[in-house]
């Protein structure tokens, strides 16, 4: 443990840090080693003090107690016992002596036997009986050494062509694996954030959202380099498979476009405004390269996603996550957030889904969230939006490593302005977080596209300073407590907007 407080204290600086003045060596050293590290000591620490307390136990297995017993009261204990006495003494010290070796044997194949137990519990017997082993493709098709999560997307029109971007993830499948990483890892976060009284749903919360981050930081170096192809599915109808120009990178992912022709977009679409799409594992360009066919046969499950198609013009609405339409409470502290991310049940903020429902129904209007929530949990945080009714949209999620994560949220959203120069666009933010700083910058950088900034208080304590809308015409932002306060004041200008929202609604 001081080796390991010591290896974090010689640790580099996060680049923020590094124009303080600390007293710090610069050592080669990056931040997945040092967690990984902290594991390793602990795990070593916890062995090491189970051997010796077993030894311990070994040598004091006579029990010297019992002598006194043996020869009656405690006033008794110097008086020179008998002889028969003495030599039941010196046998039974012998026999003890002579079983120290078993009882550590005992006690190291009980060590051994319990950490069995937690890597490898035992299988449970199928419910029809002895299955044969499946050959190994079938079994690459059931339990794939790969898995791909692909990301909801729109496509544009742009002339005779749909540019479609893909955007997807490459990572290995850990499913059953890093089962004492993910214990101890928990119990840490127990103690570090004063989480307390973790049932069995708790528990299996925290273990199947960890596990997503362990896809990001444990054993990494399989996804590099990969190749991946995608195809469309309309109503009763399949296009075919697109090889993607782009390979993963060293993290596992991949943003690549695909150009397809409007003739064959239309057969897809049949009058629909979604397609399906599914992206799998690639041969690579040289088949006969090592590792070729494993990899395919490895990444035969495709990934799902949506693509919608978007109109050049329309209402576009960019929300945040977090306390904005999910309840994280940010500002209560990382102890809450840590809480409310890895080991409650997601729960969505009272009347936001109905509210966004409003907005759905207005002709042309479509979607994006934009959170600092990492990506990994992209398919829990997709599902939670599901089930609370929440649109079917993108999700933009700040990755956990690299650079740009201080103006992660600032950068997507200006992009998001420049690829679709024909929108209006919305803000949905909270007063948890800096979102009325950032969204008022960006409105007064394009104040003919954000027609409306909106912040949710999320608490009292946490008011908004209003300073930051300053030169801001004030019916163009609103502060609310209340969903049904909520007001597209722009749109509601316009007579023919107006009367258009009325007739969908």
């Amino acid at each position: 443990v001081a080796v390991t407080y010591i290896v974090m204290r010689l640790a580099p600086c996060q680049p923020h840090q590094l124009g303080k003045r600390r007293p710090v060596f610069h050592l080669s050293l990056h931040a997945e080693f040092q967690f990984a590290l902290v594991l390793f000591t602990i795990a070593f620490y916890m062995y090491c003090s189970s051997v010796v307390f077993s030894i311990a136990f070994s040598f004091t297995g006579t029990n010297p107690s019992q002598l006194v017993l043996r020869h009656g009261s405690r006033a008794e204990e110097h008086a020179t016992p008998p002889a028969h006495t003495l030599l039941r003494v010196q046998t039974q010290e012998g026999r003890s002596w002579g079983n120290r070796a078993n009882s550590f044997r005992q006690a190291v194949d009980g060590f051994r036997s319990l950490l069995g137990k937690i890597l490898k519990p035992p299988r449970r017997p199928h419910p029809v009986g002895q299955m044969s082993r499946p050959s190994a493709k079938v079994s690459a098709s059931l339990h794939p050494s790969y898995c791909i999560v692909v990301h909801d997307v729109y496509a544009q029109r742009l002339g005779d062509n749909w540019m479609l971007p893909v955007k997807a993830w490459v990572y290995r499948n850990n499913t059953g694996r890093h089962r004492l990483r993910l214990a101890l890892s928990r119990k840490y976060v127990e103690m570090h954030h004063g989480i307390h009284r973790v049932d069995a749903a708790e528990r299996q919360r925290w273990e199947e959202r960890a596990r997503m981050i362990y896809r990001n930081i444990a054993f990494r170096g399989g996804e590099h380099h990969r190749h991946l192809e995608a195809r469309l599915r309309g109503p009763g109808t399949w296009s075919d498979w697109y090889r993607l120009a782009d390979e993963t990178d060293a993290y596992g992912r991949v943003n690549s476009e695909l150009q397809i022709p409007a003739s064959q977009m239309d057969g897809l679409l049949q009058g629909t405004s979604s397609l399906d799409l599914e992206v799998r594992g690639a041969a690579p360009s040289d088949r006969r390269s090592r590792g070729a066919a494993s990899w395919r046969l490895a990444s035969r499950r495709p990934g799902k996603a949506i693509v919608q198609m978007a109109s050049g013009a329309g209402l576009t609405i960019i929300s945040d996550i977090d306390d904005t339409v999910k309840v994280t409470k940010v500002y209560a502290g990382k102890d809450v957030i840590t809480r409310n991310t890895f080991f409650k049940e997601f729960s969505a903020v009272p009347g936001m889904s109905d509210l966004f429902s409003r907005w759905a129904s207005i002709p042309g209007t479509n979607f994006h969230f934009v959170s600092n929530s990492p990506p990994e949990l992209m398919e829990p945080l997709r599902e939670f939006l599901a089930q609370a009714n929440f649109p079917r949209a993108p999700l933009h999620l700040r990755p956990l490593q690299g650079e740009g994560r201080e103006s992660f949220k600032a950068d997507t959203i200006d992009s998001l302005l420049k690829q679709m120069p024909g929108r209006r666009f919305v803000l949905v933010g909270d007063s948890g977080e800096s979102d009325a700083r950032i969204y008022a910058r960006l409105m007064k950088r394009y104040p003919d596209r954000i027609v409306q900034l909106i912040i949710r208080r999320v608490h009292p304590r946490r008011a908004v300073d209003e300073s930051v809308f300053e030169g801001i015409d004030p019916s163009l932002w609103q502060v609310f407590k209340d969903p049904k306060e909520v007001q597209l004041s722009w749109l509601d200008a316009d007579p023919s907007n107006a009367k258009k929202k009325k007739n969908s609604l």
